[in-house]
């Protein structure tokens, strides 16, 4: 009893990395299923159930079903996403996210964003640096030649939605003291902010120099405060 090889070693095809074995078990699910887990793998390590409508047209059974594998965990209550399931590893997430062509990706990321700010105004603050990654990142992930980034977005719209966003997160994170959280965030905005906006520039300048002013590094808060 046991286990016996029934071909010889060299006939035997083996994944040769482990992200490819995780890419083995998506190949694996019905049509449903696998192609939510490609989209849904936009929104990151975790997805909110609300969402999946947004990204993907799946419905909750194709949930079910990668609940019932064992790809996801869940569901579990997010105060700001709402009931959401987490892939049981991080590498099954950048699996589905690796087969996404470039120009599907940016799509995505718009209608992940755009979901997003349609969370009520109470939880804005708290998503706002969430949304503007997702513009950022589909802005990142369009194709050099396309026109826009997806679903009708310019390149500058997604720019300024993003920046928008960045800016929103960074004067949160000020209120609550996490400066360099804020400088982050702020340094961000302004990488995405033309230099013809002015008004948005200086505000964002500003904003870097305060979130600064409270770290060790002074010295550059006022090389922020001399580009305004």
């Amino acid at each position: 009893d046991g286990w016996r090889l029934v071909r010889p070693v060299p006939g035997i095809g083996l994944p040769t990395t482990v992200q490819a074995v995780y890419a083995a078990q998506l190949d694996e699910l019905p049509p449903g299923p696998r192609s939510l887990v490609r989209r849904a793998s936009v929104a990151g390590r975790q997805f909110a159930l609300e969402a999946v409508a947004t990204l993907d047209g799946g419905c909750v059974d194709d949930v079910d079903a990668l609940a019932r594998r064992g790809i996801v965990h869940g569901p579990v209550s997010d105060p700001l996403l709402g009931r959401s399931f987490v892939f049981r590893h991080a590498l099954l997430r950048d699996a589905g996210y690796a087969s996404l062509a470039r120009g599907e990706r940016a799509r995505l990321h718009v209608r992940m964003a755009r979901w997003l700010e349609g969370r009520s105004e109470a939880r804005a603050d708290g998503l706002a640096a969430v949304t503007g990654r997702h513009y950022a990142a589909a802005l990142e992930s369009t194709p050099l030649l396309a026109v826009d980034v997806g679903d009708g977005l310019s390149r500058d719209e997604a720019a300024d939605r993003a920046a928008h966003w960045f800016e929103r997160a960074a004067e949160a994170d000020l209120r609550l003291g996490a400066n360099d959280s804020a400088r982050a965030l702020f340094a961000r905005a302004l990488e995405l902010t033309p230099p013809t906006a002015s008004l948005e520039r200086g505000s964002r300048l500003l904003g870097l120099a305060r979130a600064t002013a409270f770290t060790s590094d002074s010295s550059f808060s006022q090389r922020a405060i001399g580009r305004m």
